[in-house]
């Protein structure tokens, strides 16, 4: 290429050119500049890369200097060996927007002016951009050590830092005026990417490996004679509906990848990931993608997912073991457990909701006799957390102890005290909100997820009194109208509970659910994980007949015109009201039940099976079989007893609604208050 090249290029139509080799291997990295001379300001391009791109040396770092000064990198895709047929190749997709030149050329200056005269001011629209350097890159010092070694001088603090160390050996200089010199153009180009990089987030696009990767992809390649080629990974679909990348009609479908870099190019980083993606879609902060604690600095662009816990915050990070003792609960041996109840009342994960509420369902009770450490007591202004779980999902959910207890933390949980409220509360805000996914992700452990060893090493801001207890205020506002809201669900529930027990006291006639002129009774078809589809449009019920466990695009009852009643014939015993044109697909683990009479309305059915298969015992232990089912007999009010009730509960379920939305919107509230002040 460079041979035939020199015809028509040479070395000053690109700054690369004279770095290929003579083989011109690398003539990607020419695509690369080739990018920058033809966007515009704010255009936006997607480039197919080799994966070598984001890590080789020599011409592969300067072709990532020009990507990071030039370029906002809205996505990067990564694609497997599959994903092109004959190439055995991996390769990423970068999804760019141009910037404008000046804003790298002015940083660079404003770097430079740094290293002059070490004056931290908001340079690139960021506050303090070398404070959050150094918390980020030289963990454990601040800015005035670190000025110590820019000064060549560095105190014993710089002097034992690990990336000090690894200077002092990596970097082979004859002189010590040539070492000085080396480590200031160092950290002055580690500085200068920080910054650029800084308020850049960007999505991480990975298809997968093996099975994976080709159902993400939704297609797969075949040599087999007569079958050549690509085809559809299900059989009488295409590869569009197969495949998770894209949606070739809409930019918002939340199953394929192709949205979420949509929105990123839109500035949208909040948008909720689909449940079915959050395998394959991450988003990251472009600087925790680059290395810079090394004594070489190659720009590389790490796509490994890092599990590391960090707030960006304007104001100093401490550790979390500086604000809260961290006392573990209490581990004993069976033979003092108890089946009777003591006065040694232990708790464990169940009493604390996903959503950080402490409510009281479990009472483990040990005997009288054995003697706990007090300590161990969930007391006022506590914290009471959950530090080991076989669920990534209950992992690290806290609760905070408004009042003193009687109640022990058990073994796999924990407490975390401080010796004020308000300290206290402003670390349980921070944990139950912008910490509680990443402490997920960190938890280690094959079988059981743990903290231990990790907790105490978490830093999260600490701003002044004044500003914790402006965060504390405001979000307690937000819990309180929580707690109202919630409150308000329960008395319009009772409401409705209500409503039916009126009617029921009513009830003059008496049915039995085996008769086939009044009743159908049914139960669904056996769906394996083959035929699941994560852009299904039929929900599939099983056991559990409030929740979908997935999707299919078949159906296995045709007519949805009438409403229907489901029931779980095996786990926790559940009753669902179905109102009409509410296509589902009911499996083995599913029953179904529509009346055939206009005297008897599926919402009242569905309340009334529920109490009578509550008295018969159905649960875990005791299918509710449709044989057993049919053997139910149940009452049922006069018809207008019915139709009344029916529109009372549709207002009542609607004012449910219109509240579930403001408890919904909660988390984002809360968040907003933390961003605005942290």
């Amino acid at each position: 290429f460079k041979n035939n090249a020199n015809k028509y290029y040479g070395k000053d139509d690109f700054d690369l050119y004279n770095s290929l080799t003579d083989n011109s291997s690398e003539i990607e990295c020419l695509f690369v500049e080739r990018t920058k001379q033809l966007l515009k300001d704010g255009g936006i391009a997607g480039i197919i890369l080799p994966s070598s791109m984001l890590s080789n040396e020599g011409i592969y770092t300067k072709a990532r200097e020009i990507i990071l000064q030039y370029f906002e990198i809205a996505a990067i895709t990564e694609l497997g060996s599959n994903t092109f047929m004959a190439t055995g190749t991996n390769t990423v997709v970068l999804f760019l927007r141009r910037k404008n030149n000046y804003e790298s050329i002015n940083l660079k200056k404003s770097v430079e002016r740094f290293f002059n005269d070490w004056q931290d001011v908001t340079r690139n629209g960021i506050e303090k951009p070398v404070s959050k350097y150094v918390n980020h890159v030289w963990d454990g010092i601040t800015i005035d050590d670190y000025i110590t070694l820019l000064k060549k001088a560095p105190n014993k603090t710089v002097a034992n830092h690990e990336i000090y160390k690894e200077y002092r050996k990596k970097i082979k200089i004859k002189t010590e005026k040539e070492f000085w010199n080396e480590i200031i153009e160092i950290e002055k180009e580690k500085l200068y990417y920080f910054i650029l990089v800084y308020s850049q987030k960007t999505v991480l696009v990975k298809t997968g490996e093996k099975n994976d990767e080709k159902h993400f992809l939704g297609y797969e390649f075949s040599n087999r004679r007569g079958s050549e080629g690509i085809h559809p990974v299900q059989r009488s679909k295409t590869i569009d509906e197969c495949t998770c990348l894209f949606d070739d009609e809409r930019f918002d479908n939340p199953a394929k990848a192709s949205t979420y870099i949509y929105k990123a190019f839109a500035g949208d980083y909040e948008y909720p990931i689909h449940e079915s993606m959050k395998a394959n879609i991450f988003r990251l902060r472009l600087v925790d993608m680059l290395t810079f604690d090394r004594a070489g600095f190659e720009k590389n662009i790490s796509t490994a997912i890092k599990k590391k816990v960090k707030i960006e915050s304007k104001w100093d990070l401490v550790t979390i073991d500086l604000l809260v003792q961290i006392v573990r609960g209490a581990t004993y041996s069976k033979e003092y457990q108890s089946n009777t109840k003591t006065s040694n009342i232990i708790l464990t994960a169940d009493n604390i909701t996903l959503d950080g509420e402490f409510i009281v369902t479990k009472e483990l009770y040990l005997t009288d006799n054995y003697v706990i450490n007090q300590e161990k007591r969930l007391v006022r202004n506590d914290i009471f957390i959950c530090l080991s779980s076989g669920s990534k999902e209950h992992i690290g959910k806290v609760a905070f102890i408004a009042d003193d207890t009687n109640y022990f933390a058990g073994g796999f949980m924990g407490i975390l005290r401080a010796k004020e409220k308000m300290t206290a509360k402003y670390v349980y805000i921070l944990l139950n909100s912008l910490l509680r996914q990443d402490i997920r992700d960190i938890s280690t452990g094959s079988n059981i997820n743990n903290l231990s060893g990790i907790l105490n090493e978490i830093k999260i801001p600490f701003p002044p009194k004044e500003i914790r207890e402006k965060i504390v205020a405001e979000i307690e506002v937000l819990e309180k109208k929580e707690k109202e809201t919630k409150k308000s669900i329960t008395k319009a529930k009772e409401k409705i509970e209500q409503c039916f027990k009126e009617a029921y006291e009513k009830a003059n006639v008496t049915y039995k659910l085996s008769n086939d002129e009044i009743f159908s009774v049914s139960i669904g078809k056996r769906v394996i994980d083959a035929e699941l589809d994560i852009h299904g449009k039929i929900p599939v019920y099983s056991a559990n007949v409030f929740e979908p466990f997935g999707y299919v695009n078949k159906y296995l009852i045709t007519d949805f015109t009438v409403p229907s009643v489901l029931w779980g014939i095996d786990g926790d015993w559940m009753v669902n009201y179905m109102s009409a044109n509410k296509p589902f697909y009911p499996t083995d683990h599913c029953g179904m039940l529509r009346i055939k009479i206009t005297e008897v309305l599926p919402r009242y059915l569905a309340w009334i099976l529920h109490k009578e298969g509550k008295q018969q015992g159905f649960s875990r232990n005791l299918r509710a079989s449709i044989d057993r089912i049919k053997n139910l007999t149940i009452k049922i009010p006069p018809l207008s007893e019915q139709q009344k009730i029916d529109l009372e509960i549709e207002k009542i379920e609607t004012q449910i609604a219109e509240a579930q939305k403001i408890i919904d919107s909660i988390p984002e509230l809360k968040d907003g208050v933390l961003k605005k002040y942290l």
